[in-house]
């Protein structure tokens, strides 16, 4: 009796474990993907004068239409609080210049 109950839960559980890495296959994808692009913004260096403002105060967001509107796009957004003295358009200029590959790229 107890093979019986070893065999049903099998048929029960093995077809639940394939659906779940099935629908969670995407989403690890994307998870990867987001992480890959955090670490490469990261590791740009910062700007002259400028300093993390907070090391603990990072913050990845992944989401559909974060920004609004009714497109099916999705955004990735990575901030980083930074203290700098540098001006608004020297800040930008250093960034403006930035060869980072987006979460799309695959290396």
């Amino acid at each position: 009796m107890r093979v019986v109950w070893v065999v049903v839960a099998a048929l029960v559980v093995i077809p639940l474990v394939g659906l779940f890495v099935l629908v969670m296959n995407p989403v690890w994808r994307d998870d990867a993907r987001l992480e890959a692009f955090y670490e490469r913004v990261a590791a740009y260096p910062l700007p002259p004068g400028s300093r993390e403002a907070f090391l603990q105060d990072r913050d990845v967001t992944f989401g559909k239409n974060l920004v609004g509107g009714s497109g099916s796009y999705c955004d990735y957004r990575v901030r980083i609080t930074l203290e700098t003295s540098l001006s608004p358009e020297e800040f930008r200029r250093h960034y403006a210049g930035a060869a980072i590959a987006g979460p799309s790229i695959r290396r």
